[in-house]
Formats: structure tokens, C-alpha cells, sequence
């Protein structure tokens, strides 16, 4: 693991990179890191917070925050969806699963430049 200066206290490796493949810095991606009380529960690189919270859900790496589907209300006067305790929920992944998310941390970074010789320079 290794620490990173603009993260204090902040620590992951590629392992949690969910979509390690989408690593394009020309294309207009952030690097969005997602984390509970400082212990990183995945990175996700996307343009959007949105996009990438939904990546993270369909990844697997939200499921200790779901709720289930028969313990979701939805309250017509906030038209938003409410877990049993009337905590607000967020629908997220491809399928629109209920998540509570309030404790998720969440840290945007730019996509770092991309270089080849650093690249090269940290081959066997």
C-alpha cells in the first residue's frame, strides 16, 4: 500500500481499482476514491460521480451497504426512497438497488498524466 501526499491517512493499491481498464487520462476521467472513515472501499476512474458510484454498486464493493428491497418505502412528499430507519437511499448499479451511502467518504482527483517512461522505468 503505499501513502499518497494529498490523501493523509488515505491508502490503497491496485486491488481496489474497480475498473483498472478504463485508467485513460485523455478522456475526460477523474479518479474517484470511496472509503468509510479513511479504509478505502474502492477506486473507480470515471468522468462522473454518479457513473462511478454506480460502477462501484455493480462492482460488489457497496454490497455491505444495501438494503433490502422489502425494507425500502417511497415517500411521496420528498419523492426520494427511505430505509427502515427513514434514512434516504440512493439507487445505484445497473439494476437500481438500494444502498444507504452516508457514511461513504468520498475524495475527486484528476486523472494523473500519463508517462511512459515512469511506466517503463517501474517494469521487471
Amino acid at each position: 500500500m503505499t501513502d499518497y501526499p494529498c490523501l493523509p491517512g488515505i491508502k490503497f493499491t491496485d486491488d481496489d481499482v474497480v475498473n483498472i481498464d478504463d485508467f485513460d487520462a485523455y478522456n475526460g476521467n477523474r479518479v474517484w476514491i470511496f472509503h468509510d472513515h479513511g479504509s478505502v472501499i474502492g477506486v473507480v476512474i470515471m468522468p462522473d460521480l454518479q457513473d462511478a458510484l454506480d460502477e462501484l454498486a455493480d462492482s460488489g464493493k457497496l454490497d455491505h451497504l444495501g438494503v433490502k428491497q422489502e425494507l425500502v418505502t417511497f415517500d411521496e412528499k420528498d419523492q426520494c426512497y427511505r430505509g427502515p430507519d427513514g434514512e434516504d437511499l440512493s439507487l445505484l448499479g445497473n439494476a437500481g438497488e438500494p444502498f444507504d451511502i452516508d457514511c461513504l467518504g468520498i475524495y475527486e482527483l484528476p486523472m494523473p498524466k500519463m508517462s511512459l517512461v515512469a511506466l517503463l522505468h517501474h517494469t521487471d
